[in-house]
């Protein structure tokens, strides 16, 4: 998996600097509650408000709440958050449990923990949360059911029981990673809820060539974090990180270990179907080495890290990860806007620099405004884009209305806000979150664009039938095929009418071509057009990882 990470500016009031607190994602909205403070311990619950970016104090409407704490966690479950222990102001092992309602923003405590949680790692699974670890467990794994209201107690068949650890669930096993026993551990432990089943399955050997190559760097070395093999990682011992389940993978991110006194600056990634870890950060990952931080995922792309202990120095920052995916309609189309090849349109930046573009693209993508009455989508957005941004501005711009990337890293709080605005002027406001949601409208904007005859300027000829003909765009054949990129850039060749001589039906081109603009291929159902599309990568050059060839094998194979 490959992401990139953006530093988030917010509005609202201003969160303290912190580490040891807990974030959960609940509708549209980020809770952040607790944690170690310069001054001490907090115990304010706040939101940040995942449109708007703006943070506020939630008040309890309740009597009781929570005390000051850290190092406690923070779970969703059926619409209700469930609070369970830390330590307090006054350095007392919590074993509280409470439970808050955000609809109507009361907390209400429930029957406490058989012994102190501290620095724990809890999951929810069979309507039950599952606590395990912590600073003085003596091997504790306390599951408390939902259904009873009461608390059991487990003693795990574990070599050691950590703290300051990260647990997850995937399918009817807990994983749990790293954490503080006497030393920073490495380990990977999972436990097996069906069958009361622990098992260790650290690669011990790998573990140790790795953390060999580690120590053997030197301190400046160590920064940012590297291993020496990339196809064979294991995880340095830490403590102090974020992890959490994404996808089908452990995310791990940064953390701490006293070996080396070092700060980590990798994000990990550990595939839950192959058992084996991959190092996704980036060379340029903006998040410094920091432990006892926390992390969420708020989308189905896009993980959020929060605050932490950097070098000496509690934070209160804020980054997206952004995991895209990458559809081929989006690379496609963000290499063609790159190669600036058959532009009509040209718009300059502030500091007079142009940028190429396609009209018929800005104008599937744009829609019209009252602003200039009759004057089309393209001249309107010269108007009111033309010397009124800066270059890496008008570049992140154009290159969200091409592919639906809306990259920001660069820019500053108010100057990603200019870019928002322009683009909701003509009703393409992006999803700071979800580049899925973002996709989704790129995949409809160019769908209907293929439905609109009157901007089409290219045809194709059915050679067996004269009467009928493929209309389409010539930008979007380019972007998208290099059978016609070829075509359109070769002087000699320049019509705007050609035959296909591929021997395939008006049919199976017109299903080409709708997959073609929009990347999908669920339109494709009928057995005879899957076998004509079958090699329709190949001629075409279309890209394979659309997934084309596949779609038409599956449904031939049925």
């Amino acid at each position: 998996m490959e992401f990139t990470c953006s530093k988030i500016e917010t509005e609202g009031i201003t969160v303290q600097k912190r580490s040891n607190h807990r974030i959960i994602k609940y509708g549209n909205s980020l809770y952040l509650f607790g944690g170690r403070i310069l001054s001490g311990r907090i115990e304010t619950l706040e939101r940040l408000d995942l449109e708007t970016l703006k943070w506020e104090l939630v008040t309890p409407s309740s009597t009781k709440s929570p005390c000051a704490r850290s190092a406690h966690s923070l779970d969703v479950y059926k619409d209700k958050f469930y609070l369970l222990g830390g330590i307090s102001s006054e350095d007392q092992h919590l074993r509280c449990l409470w439970e808050f309602d955000p609809r109507n923003n009361t907390w209400k405590e429930l029957d406490s923990s058989p012994g102190g949680l501290v620095d724990h790692s809890t999951v929810i699974y069979d309507n039950k949360i599952w606590a395990y670890g912590g600073i003085n467990s003596n091997g504790a794994l306390y599951c408390y059911d939902f259904d009873t209201r009461k608390w059991t107690h487990k003693s795990p068949s574990l070599p050691f029981i950590t703290s300051s650890n990260t647990a997850v669930v995937y399918e009817n096993k807990m994983y749990i990673f790293g954490g503080f026993y006497v030393v920073p551990q490495a380990s990977l432990f999972t436990y097996d809820f069906k069958n009361d089943k622990w098992e260790e399955i650290t690669d011990k050997e790998l573990l140790t060539k790795n953390q060999e190559y580690y120590m053997s760097l030197s301190q400046d070395e160590r920064v940012p974090t590297k291993y020496q093999d990339n196809n064979k990682i294991w995880p340095y011992h830490r403590f102090g990180h974020a992890g959490l389940l994404f996808r089908n993978h452990i995310l791990v991110i940064s953390g701490y270990t006293t070996t080396t006194d070092s700060f980590f600056t990798d994000v990990l990634g550990f595939n839950l179907e192959t058992k084996k870890w991959n190092l996704l950060s980036l060379s340029d990952n903006p998040i410094t080495g920091r432990l006892r931080h926390d992390a969420a995922k708020i989308s189905s792309d896009c993980v959020c890290v929060f605050g932490g202990f950097d070098n000496n120095f509690y934070q209160n920052d804020l980054y997206f990860l952004h995991f895209e995916s990458k559809p081929t309609l989006s690379v496609d189309m963000k290499k063609f806007y790159r190669e600036s090849i058959l532009t009509d349109f040209e718009v300059f930046s502030l500091d007079n620099i142009p940028i190429r573009a396609h009209r018929s693209i800005l104008s599937a993508r744009l829609k019209l405004t009252d602003q200039f009455g009759n004057i089309d989508v393209s001249s309107q957005f010269f108007w009111i884009a033309n010397k009124k941004l800066k270059y890496s501005q008008l570049d992140s711009l154009i290159l969200y209305i091409y592919s639906g990337v809306f990259r920001t890293r660069n820019l500053s709080h108010a100057e990603k806000q200019q870019v928002i605005e322009i683009l909701e002027k003509f009703g393409l406001k992006p999803d700071l979150i979800s580049f899925e949601s973002n996709y989704l409208r790129l995949i409809q904007d160019f769908g209907n664009l293929y439905e609109n005859h009157n901007s089409k300027n290219f045809q194709i000829h059915i050679p067996s039938d004269s009467k009928k003909i493929i209309y389409a765009h010539k930008e979007i054949l380019a972007a998208r095929t290099t059978l016609y990129s070829g075509m359109f850039q070769c002087v000699e060749d320049s019509s705007n009418s050609v035959p296909d001589m591929s021997g395939r039906t008006w049919d199976a081109l017109d299903q080409l071509m709708r997959f073609i603009y929009s990347g999908k291929k669920d339109h494709i159902v009928n057995l005879d057009i899957a076998n004509e599309l079958l090699d329709a990568d190949d001629f075409y050059g279309l890209n394979p990882d659309g997934g084309l060839k596949e779609h038409c094998l599956s449904l031939i194979e049925k």
